[in-house]
């Protein structure tokens, strides 16, 4: 028997953690066996993955552009660790898992911030937007993920840092650990952890100004960790050029002209970003609130983190000047938080009657969104998990040995996926157009010097005529001289296949067709 409050309290926690977690798992269900590509980038990090498999050396046979090397070794250790296959399935279930994650982290640290109340009135608005959300960038594996669950235990630990009565010095150094993890898993998030780290630097200041010294080097040697040990990987494998110029000033100047305040005004005629949305109308309702009825407003430790959260938040994701919609995802827990916030002031109103009537409205505005998504589901898996082999793969078998790389120009992850053949050369696909000129030239001088040592059986070139984000008159392979070079002494054009060209090398396909004729030669014998 329940004897204590406490005890009955814990209980109710654990029973509700575990109705949020089998309902949002049973709503992504249908998603996750949805054995097929929803987005190019999900592609790009199961191939990735794959191929660290046979070469796990990050940046010499993987190189994910904007994205670090650990959400690539995420899915490698899920794969290898419990034996499944290199699929849409499995990057999934690791995205369930991270996404699982955060609720709880949240809602823990909603709970130490608030009180239990606020944190499952606040998760619960998250379970029903990312549960019933059938939006492919908001459901597929993404770069965000891993970023988003490191975030979400740097919130944690912050919420420890400033709750407890004697600050931990191990809490300083992990936070500072998982902040420098941020850094190489999405460089984009990276303005989140930085200031969430600085805000505890402001509060270490505050805290323990005696003791100030040491309690900075723990947090500063927490920081320090994760980047020296991957730089001096980089100079022990030879990697350390990579890491700076392909992916720290690749980052730097990607989206380097792209405009904040119009990135934001732009986003309230996005119907799919109800982030921004609902940030500023809290905002403008909390604001009024404190000045109307408390006619003061004093930040605290808490009040502050949420500001540094959201707005550090809002410009890593205008920043780039790109609206991929899967990068709203950093904003969905800041949000969460502001929302919280917005219901702790509600329910710290002495009348009732309002109070109610605010958090009720919370619940059927949820509710009722979720009500408006159609119940049809749009993602009906109809085969086995083996993933089918399409006729461009089967040419691509036709070719090629099982331990023999594939070149891909343009993108087609799933061409590596259903063959199973590993990444010819860092990069699983080149959607540099978006890029500047010079990260344009740097990025495609490196691809034919790797391509040029390498010079894998079948090279296919995915740049399409029509009816493609980026087409082949743009970006063909005939486009960059040197590479269209390449190719036409080295190889020979095979057939195009939905507007997919597909090239043997020339001694490949001289040594197919001769063991063609010799088998046509031993049955006219025969």
């Amino acid at each position: 028997m329940l004897k204590t409050p406490a005890e009955k309290l814990k209980i109710f926690t654990y029973l509700l953690l575990a109705t949020f977690t089998i309902t949002f798992t049973a709503f992504r269900l249908p998603v996750i066996v949805y054995n097929v590509a929803l987005n190019p980038d999900e592609s790009m990090f199961i191939v990735g993955a794959m191929t660290l498999a046979e070469n796990p050396i990050y940046w010499e046979s993987v190189d994910g552009c904007t994205s670090g090397p650990f959400s690539f070794y995420a899915i490698t250790a899920f794969c290898e660790f419990l034996r499944q296959p290199y699929d849409y399935i499995s990057a999934r279930i690791m995205g369930l898992f991270l996404m699982v994650s955060n609720l709880l982290l949240n809602f823990f640290t909603l709970r130490k911030f608030f009180s239990i109340a606020v944190a499952t009135t606040s998760i619960f608005c998250v379970v029903a937007f990312l549960g019933t959300t059938r939006h492919p960038d908001f459901v597929h594996f993404g770069s965000e993920h891993l970023p988003v669950f490191l975030l979400s235990i740097m919130s944690f630990l912050y919420a420890q840092i400033i709750q407890s009565s004697k600050l931990q010095k191990s809490h300083l150094f992990w936070l500072g650990f998982v902040a420098g993890m941020v850094l190489f898993t999405k460089l984009q998030a990276a303005p989140i952890a930085a200031s969430i780290v600085g805000l505890t630097y402001w509060f270490i200041y505050r805290k323990k100004r005696k003791q100030l010294l040491s309690y900075f080097n723990m947090l500063t040697l927490g920081g320090l960790c994760v980047p020296c040990l991957l730089f001096a990987s980089g100079i022990y494998f030879g990697f350390s050029k990579e890491i700076w110029v392909y992916y720290i000033q690749h980052n730097l100047g990607y989206g380097s002209d792209a405009s904040i305040i119009s990135g934001l005004l732009e986003s309230f005629n996005d119907p799919s970003n109800i982030f921004t949305k609902i940030i500023v109308v809290l905002t403008i309702l909390i604001i009024t609130f404190q000045i109307i009825y408390k006619k003061l407003f004093k930040p605290t430790a808490i009040t502050l983190f949420i500001v540094v959260f959201i707005s550090s938040s809002i410009f890593a994701v205008f920043k780039p000047g790109f609206m991929f919609h899967h990068y709203l995802l950093l904003l969905v827990f800041p949000t969460t938080f502001l929302l919280g916030y917005f219901i702790y002031i509600f329910l710290g109103l002495s009348n009732t009657y309002i109070k109610n009537t605010g958090i009720a409205t919370v619940i059927l505005i949820t509710v009722s969104s979720t009500l408006i998504i159609p119940l049809k589901n749009e993602y009906i898996t109809t085969t086995k998990r083996t993933m089918s082999v399409s006729p461009i793969g089967k040419e691509i078998l036709k070719y090629t040995l099982p331990d023999e790389p594939l070149i891909v120009w343009g993108e087609s992850g799933k061409h590596y996926l259903e063959t199973k053949r590993m990444q010819g050369v860092r990069w699983s696909h080149t959607y540099w157009g978006m890029y500047s000129d010079s990260l344009q030239k740097l990025f495609r001088k490196e691809y034919i010097k790797e391509f040029q040592s390498k010079l894998a059986p079948v090279f296919i070139d995915t740049h399409a005529n029509e009816g493609s984000f980026i087409l082949r008159k743009d970006c063909g392979y005939e486009t960059v001289p040197e590479l269209k070079k390449l190719v036409n002494e080295k190889y020979q054009f095979l057939t195009e296949i939905d507007q997919q060209r597909i090239f043997v090398r020339n001694d490949r396909l001289a040594e197919i067709k001769k063991n063609e004729s010799e088998i046509k030669q031993s049955d006219g014998t025969e």
